[in-house]
Formats: C-alpha cells, structure tokens, sequence
C-alpha cells in the first residue's frame, strides 16, 4: 500500500519566522522524519500522521520589492516502517513584504562667486537596487547608480561673472520626481537645495578718447568703459568737464565745450585732462585709464604791419602798426638798416625819420618775435621828404636841436637859410617851403623830447650806430630789448628773420613750466635735417612741434612732446614723459639718465611698426651701462621686451649698486604689441655707435 506525504502551503510576512508542516496520509509505526531540499528536517512521532519542523529565521525586513514564492521539495525520508512512500507533493512557502520607506533628498554647495558652478547631491535613506534617477525643479538629473546612496549633479548657474553689483543672491532646486530603485516605498523630500551666490569684484576701465581741434571750435569729450553700465554713469573730468553713460552703452559724451578761442597768437597747445570721479552705473569697482591729450591747433588769423609817417616838421616819425596787439616783443628791420620794436601787447611804435636822405623810400623788410601765427608787412614805401613839402611850409623861423659843428643848410631851388655853428636858429623871411639837404654831412636832427611811448623806441635808432650829430649822444651799440640779439661792434643791426610780406614768427618761453613750439630754429644747432630745434628745462615741458622736421628736448621733468607731421627726434629726458610722434618717421631718444628718472610713455598707437616705422635710439643707455660695441645678440640679455595686454614695454637689465640685478622700465608703447625680434629685424632700434 502508499502512503502520501503532502505539506501546507505557508504565507509569512518578511519580518517572521515560520514552520514547515508535513501529512500523511497512514500513521507511522515508527518514528518519521522527512528532510526537505532546503536543509529543513520535519518530525514525525509514531502513529501521528501530522509531523512540524522547528521555526526558521524570517526571510528578513528591508526597504526594497521582494515578495516570492519558495517551491521545497523533498530530498530524503527516514523511519516509519512504510510499504510505500509518495513524496512528489512540494512544499510551497510564500514571503510577502512589509512596507519600509526610503526617503530622497537634495543638497547644494551651500555657497559659490559668480560665475562658478554649483554642486546638487541627491541621498538615499537606503541603497538602491537599481538604478535612481532623480528629476530638479531646474531641469537637471541625478542618477544614483545600483548599490549606491548618492548621486551629484554639476549645474552651471545662470547668474555669470560680471563687473555690476549684484549683492548676495540665492539659487534653489527640488524634487519633482523620482524612479526606480525596487524601493517598498520611495518618498521625496520637499525642501530645496539652496546656493548662495556672491559677487566677485571685477574691474571697470573707464578711458578717454584723445582730442585735435582747431582752436575756433567747440570741443566734445569721450569716455569708454569696457563694461556697460547698468544705471545712467557719469565721469567727471580734472577740467570740470562731466560725461555722461546711458544704461547700457559702453560710450559717453560731454556737452560742447566752448573753443579755446581764435585769434592772432601762436598758442597751439596739449593739454593733459584726467579723471577726477565717477558717478553711478552699479559697478563693483572702477578704475580710470591713461589721461587724455586735449591738442588745440590754430586756425591761420592773419596780423597785418603797415609802415607810415606820423608827426611833422622836426617831429616826423616813422610809425608801424600793427593789425593786432604784440604777445611779446616784435622787431621791425627796416630797408636803411634801422629796427622799430613794438613791446608787449602794444600794437604801434615810432622812431624817428633819418633826414640825412629823404628822398630814401623806406619799407619794411623784415621782422622777428610777437608770437603771431601769420604776420604780412605792407612793403609800401614811404618817403619822408614827401611828408616834410606838406609840413614845413609858413616857416618863420628854422631851429635845429643840436647846436652844429658846421652850418646846417636849409633850402629849395628858389630860397635857402643856414644855421650857423654854434647857433640853434636863424629867421626865414617869406613863406618858403624847405626840405632837407642831403649833402651836409651834419644835417642829422637830434629827436625832439619824446613822449613815454616814443621813448620805449629811441634805444632802437641809436642802437644801430646811427649819429644823432653829437659825439655825446652816440653811445656804444647795445640791444635795446632784452632778450634780443645785440648788434655788432659797428652798429650794424642784428640779422632779422626773412624780409618775405608774410613769414611765421617765433617764440620761446622759458619760465618754470615751459610751452614751446617753432617754425623756425630755437635752443641748440639743429642735426642734420633738422629745421627746428626746441628745448624745454628742467621745469615740467610741453613741446609742440610742427610740419616740418623738429628735435624737441624735454630735458628735466615730467614732458609732453608732441612732434607733428615731420620726421621728428623726441628726446624726453630724465623724468616720466608723455611722448608722440606723430606722422613721419620719428625717432625717441633714451639717455643713461631715464634709467634712475622714470619710464616714459609712448601714447597710444602712435609707434608705428615696420621697416619704416618709429626708431628707439638707445645708444646712450648702453655707453651708460659700460658697453660701447654692442651686438643685436647682447641686446636679449640687457633689454626685456614684453607685451602687457594691448601694450609692449621696454624694460633694461641693471646692476644696482650693491650688486643686486634689477630690471628697470624705460618705455611704454601704448596699443602697440610687438617683440625685441621684431623691432631689430626692422631696424627699429639704434644701438649702435
């Protein structure tokens, strides 16, 4: 007979333990037991057809999807004194879960500056059994691989690095969905990751535009900043002058300003206008650029001088006028030798007539000071004896003003009179009319007392060498204008400058801070090819040359130089100076006294680079340095040239007087980029002797 072993099924929760039941269907006569396929053993006592194993662990609580269904089988019987035993019934055992929650949640770099990124974690309260992918209110994934408990995501901000004031600001994400992971019960945490964001502290530039402008016209200043501001931004210039930024633009205008104002004068100037505040715009920081240079040019106004004859009789003079009042001292030569000087801010000066010859036509051929841009001389002659038929008729008597050493004669083709030696008059019957003998070698009136005006200009007649008649008023020749070149040992007068109508006149001014410019040759002997030399002193210089080909030394102090359109020579001097070229082919020279006096600086882009480009004559720095035959090889170890941003500057390698090596800045080219190959290979630096 069989007898049939089965088993009841069990359902137990994860978290318990349980028992294995067992049936058969005929009692054992003896003791029976039944060894399952998972190791568990179920007993059975003699003449019970119901057999129980011990209880088992539970399967175990966890947080993750695991409900199964065992299948145990039978593996092997023992006892019971059965005929037949059926044993294919398996034993089913059913774990179900219990419900275990697992919660998710964010956190961020807690802070960050502007434009870095910040790091949001995702963390699980259990680890994942597969992979977790995890959705942020800003559009990022976080994905928690399978075993792990966290996952990171780099999220770029939106708020970039920018030179506005921002103050502290707060970035935030959240959950908005979560999948995976075989969790029982997966929960989202609400509260958001949050980063704070700070400012970092980021430079403005604000620079000004350079400024040419004829001096009858008005002038309009011009700032830029390299980053827009975010509110209206005002600059306000050392001048006074203010500029103005709308939100948003990056460039800004002043209103016009008045012009320097036309007129007569030579007074073309640079000017030197810095920043003095700003105002507005949200910055975080601002910082000016380089002053400006504000250059005025004058516009042609012509001065136009006229010769006449002024006065009568014995008073006759010969006047010059001038169209416009002097700034300084002008000197007129003219056609007899004799000079008319006009002083300064005068516009009219007189000497006497020479009536030794008054048939002479006289006229002016030349002139030299008064500052004028352009001075045109009225050549028309004039004739003093002209005057003299108009103006001594209905004489009386004839009066002389020096007592002659020999008669002075008098007389027309009809009638004559003499003064006789020793005497001052003679009565004149009739009415004659005389003019004056040129034949009597002592006819020379002396000048009637003159007035304050005249009397500024009768130095000027004896200081040519002309005879007033008595050997008491003929004094040794001296210039009668200080400043003035002296005439020479024969009374003769000092060469003028060119008899032309029109010529440019020229000035120098040396006192403290000088302002210089030329068209003609003023300090030392020009080189070669040098139409004008114009020097400054130890004072702080600005320099102005011209068209033509200028050597412009700033000598002592802190100098502008600014050459003009000709193949210029700038020499700055010891100090810290401003240095520009212009057109043409310039040449700066740098002595062994910039070393110990501060660089200088070449404005912006006006070093020109190429074969025909700008020349750096540093021959005097090297005889300096002790090195008299230098080759192009030598010169990587005594000069560094580097570029700086937009800028190259030259610097020289120095022992100090200690011995210490020191690299010490000559110059700065301004919006120029170039290198110490580049500049040899154009043979843009003078080393050699």
């Amino acid at each position: 007979d069989v007898t049939t072993l089965t088993f009841d099924s069990i359902s137990v929760a994860e978290d318990q333990s349980y028992v294995f039941t067992a049936r058969l269907s005929n009692p054992p006569q003896t003791a029976f037991s039944v060894t399952l396929t998972n190791g568990v053993v179920i007993n059975f006592a003699p003449g019970s057809t119901v057999g129980t194993s011990a209880p088992q662990p539970p399967q175990g609580d966890d947080p993750h999807i695991d409900t199964q269904i065992l299948r145990i089988g039978v593996a092997s019987t023992s006892g019971g004194n059965f005929e037949s035993l059926n044993t294919s019934a398996p034993a089913l055992l059913r774990f179900t879960d219990t419900i275990d929650t697992t919660t998710v949640s964010l956190t961020a770099t807690p802070s960050v500056t502007e434009g870095d990124n910040s790091v949001t974690y995702a963390t699980l309260t259990n680890p994942a059994q597969s992979a977790v992918v995890i959705t942020l209110s800003n559009g990022s994934q976080i994905t928690i691989a399978q075993g792990q408990s966290q996952g990171t995501v780099t999220v770029p901000l939106p708020i970039q690095d920018n030179a506005n004031l921002d103050g502290t600001r707060q970035l935030s994400a959240e959950i908005t969905n979560a999948t995976g992971g075989n969790f029982e019960r997966l929960v989202l945490n609400p509260a958001p990751a949050v980063t704070e964001v700070t400012d970092t502290i980021d430079t403005t530039t604000v620079t000004l535009d350079n400024i040419s402008v004829a001096e009858n016209q008005s002038v309009v200043y011009t700032a830029r900043v390299d980053n827009a501001p975010q509110t209206p931004f005002s600059v306000t210039l050392t001048n006074g002058v203010v500029i103005n930024f709308a939100a948003g633009s990056t460039v800004g205008t002043s209103a016009p300003q008045p012009p320097q104002g036309d007129d007569p004068y030579r007074d073309a100037q640079v000017l030197r206008v810095g920043i003095a505040s700003t105002s507005g715009g949200n910055y975080e920081q601002v910082t000016s650029g380089p002053s400006a240079l504000v250059r005025f040019t004058d516009t042609v106004t012509p001065t136009t001088a006229t010769l006449s004859l002024t006065g009568s009789g014995n008073q006759l003079r010969y006047t010059l006028t001038l169209s416009n009042p002097t700034q300084g001292p002008v000197r007129f030569t003219l056609s007899d030798g004799r000079t008319i000087t006009v002083a300064q801010g005068r516009s009219e000066a007189s000497i006497p007539v020479n009536p030794s010859d008054p048939n002479a036509p006289i006229s002016l051929t030349g002139f030299s000071g008064g500052n004028f841009e352009q001075l045109n001389l009225d050549q028309t002659p004039v004739i003093a004896a002209q005057a003299a038929l108009t103006t001594l008729g209905l004489l009386t008597t004839l009066a002389v003003f020096d007592t002659a050493a020999a008669p002075a004669v008098f007389s027309d083709p009809a009638d004559n009179a003499t003064v006789q030696a020793g005497r001052q008059a003679t009565p004149v019957a009739g009415d004659p009319v005389f003019d004056l003998n040129s034949v009597d070698p002592n006819g020379i009136l002396q000048a009637p007392a003159a007035t304050p005006e005249q009397a500024e200009n009768v130095a000027d007649t004896n200081a040519v060498g002309q005879d007033s008649g008595n050997p008491a008023d003929s004094p040794t020749p001296t210039a009668a204008d200080p400043g003035l070149p002296a005439p020479d040992d024969a009374g003769n007068p000092p060469a003028q400058t060119d008899s032309t109508a029109s010529s440019q006149a020229e000035e120098e001014q040396t006192s403290g801070s000088d302002s210089q410019s030329g068209s003609g040759s003023v300090g030392s002997t020009p080189a070669t090819g040098i139409e004008n030399v114009i020097e400054g002193d130890s004072g702080n210089d600005t320099l102005q040359g011209t068209a033509a080909n200028d050597s412009l030394n700033g000598a002592g102090g802190n100098d502008i130089l600014v050459g003009g359109e000709g193949n210029d020579i700038l020499i700055g001097g010891p100090g810290q100076d401003l240095l520009t070229g212009g057109a043409g082919r310039d040449t700066f020279v740098f002595t062994r006294d910039d070393l110990n006096a501060g660089a200088d600086t070449i404005t912006a882009d006006d070093f020109k680079i190429g074969n025909n480009g700008d020349v750096l004559d540093v021959r005097d720095v090297l005889v300096g340095l002790g090195i008299s035959q230098p080759t192009a090889g030598d010169l990587g170890t005594i000069f560094n040239v580097n570029q700086t941003g937009g800028n190259t500057t030259v610097s020289v390698n120095i022992n100090t007087a200690s011995g210490t090596p020191q690299s010490v800045e000559l110059v700065t080219l301004q919006g120029v980029t170039t290198d110490l190959n580049t500049l040899l290979n154009n043979q843009q630096i003078e080393y050699t002797a």
